[in-house]
């Protein structure tokens, strides 16, 4: 397969949750930690946001299922409360060129509400 799409997720949130990024980031394969940006502490009401970039392989590659691994792990790390509210603010994004040209120029931005009740993992 020689399609290449870029998904990415960008996490917002604001005040501690307690989400341990560092062992997180720790328990990636090396080459895809770059990927992982953050925490960027907003300067104004020091909001902290984590940014999962794209791993850059075609789909159907190796590395490209890895990376689809390793995001949904990360989304893995957010909760909400028994409530249905979350502090996160989390949006995944599919872009890149050839996905637009499949999806009349339009990226696909999707908000995502974490699945997982605080204290249930």
């Amino acid at each position: 397969m020689d399609t290449i799409y870029h998904d990415a997720i960008i996490v917002t949130v604001g005040y501690e949750t307690g989400v341990n990024m560092a062992a997180f980031r720790e328990s990636m394969p090396v080459y895809l930690r770059r990927c992982l940006v953050g925490p960027i502490t907003s300067p104004v009401n020091d909001y902290t946001t984590w940014f999962f970039a794209p791993d850059g392989s075609k789909e159907g590659w190796p590395a490209s299922k890895e990376g689809e691994e390793w995001r949904e792990r990360f989304l893995d790390l957010f909760w909400s409360y028994k409530d249905g509210s979350t502090p996160f603010d989390i949006v995944t994004v599919r872009y890149g060129s050839e996905y637009l040209n499949n999806n009349h120029g339009k990226p696909h931005i999707q908000p995502h509400h974490p699945p997982r009740v605080k204290g249930t993992h």
